[in-house]
């Protein structure tokens, strides 16, 4: 398999990585493409803040593209590089194991700002004012806790909303059973929910962490 050595994507073939390695954002000596550097050096883009909406002339381009994919004069850039079922196992195998090996190249870290949540600097300051002893972050494999205990295998995930659309509630059982077969044991929390408590009823669910940390000493 071909896989970028800075941010681990999956390419077809030699020539397709190297070219991909080139412009690649996360390799510390790339290369600007041609459009990029044109675009440098104008004073500035004349569709800039503009829709189909607002300007005539970009909703005239949009639906001659449209019009151009529809009737086969234009082939769409995606036509013909659908994988199989069998191609997308293999890439995503290869994918997994790739960032195994390279914790420090996970999506999650990559794309994400290293700036501390208010909601996890909420519970940093509960953990620390009520004495329960679970730390702040911690990579295991190419999952990443919120908050953890080592000594009991025990972690706290503080979810945001998207945590419960479908395709993100599958991928949180999948990482909870690899997490479980490694001996840990979770808790989540829905900060939405949370955050609309009243102050006994977020004194419950403090006292509820505690009985969730006492349950495996």
């Amino acid at each position: 398999m071909y896989i970028c050595k800075f941010c681990g994507k999956e390419c077809k073939n030699r020539n397709s990585l190297a070219q991909h390695e080139r412009f690649c954002k996360l390799n510390p000596n790339r290369v600007e493409s041609s459009f990029v550097k044109f675009n440098k050096e104008r004073d500035h883009v004349w569709n800039k803040g503009l829709t189909k909406e607002t300007d005539e002339r970009v909703n005239k381009g949009a639906n001659t593209l449209k019009n151009g994919y529809s009737s086969g004069k234009i082939q769409h850039p995606n036509k013909g590089k659908h994988e199989t079922e069998e191609q997308k196992q293999k890439i995503s195998a290869s994918r997994k194991k790739y960032l195994e090996e390279n914790p420090d190249k996970v999506p999650y870290l990559l794309n994400h700002s290293s700036k501390i949540s208010f909601p996890e600097q909420y519970f940093i300051e509960v953990f620390k004012n009520e004495n329960i002893p679970f730390n702040y972050h911690k990579q295991i494999g190419i999952y990443q806790l919120d908050f953890y205990n080592d000594e009991l295998k025990l972690y706290i995930e503080i979810d945001g909303e998207q945590h419960f659309q479908q395709k993100a509630i599958e991928r949180d059982l999948n990482r909870d059973k690899y997490l479980e077969s490694l001996g840990w044991k979770g808790m989540r929390i829905r900060w939405s929910t949370f955050k609309t408590l009243n102050n006994d009823e977020k004194n419950e669910m403090i006292n509820r962490i505690k009985l969730f940390y006492n349950s495996k000493k």
